[in-house]
């Protein structure tokens, strides 16, 4: 398990919304591990926080801008979870008002979309959130 520190100028930070936004930018599957540890310094554990993708990390993080919505969920991959599927009903909604102008890859990419959303959906009701995979 790798372990790095970042700096930080002490604006307001979710923690569970960084991680998201982590696995969101890295295509992580399993949920890092964040922690301000004071005014000036997060430290990020996962597998692949490594000293390669540092300086993405870093502009990750002098670029946050809080979330109040997703402040409001669980924390950890239940929290991610539910905000994949809020963001997900509000493109939902765009694709049903294509109605019959949606092209072949339009569908198509709404097919692959819902099946991610349903496996999210799926893990939330059962409460399998050690891996985001599939979601």
């Amino acid at each position: 398990m790798a372990t790095l520190n970042f700096t930080y100028d002490g604006r307001t930070l979710n923690p569970d919304d960084l991680a998201q936004k982590l696995v969101d930018q890295f295509s992580l599957t399993t949920w890092p591990t964040v922690d301000v540890l004071n005014a000036t310094t997060i430290q990020i554990t996962h597998p692949q926080a490594t000293e390669q993708v540092r300086t993405q990390i870093q502009t990750l993080i002098n670029n946050y801008v809080f979330d109040a919505v997703r402040a409001s969920y669980p924390a950890g991959a239940q929290g991610a979870i539910l905000a994949k599927l809020q963001k997900a009903q509000t493109a939902n909604s765009t694709f049903l008002a294509l109605g019959t102008q949606a092209t072949a890859a339009q569908v198509r990419d709404q097919v692959i979309a819902l099946t991610r959303q349903m496996n999210g959906a799926i893990k939330l009701v059962l409460g399998q959130f050690d891996d985001l995979s599939g979601t």
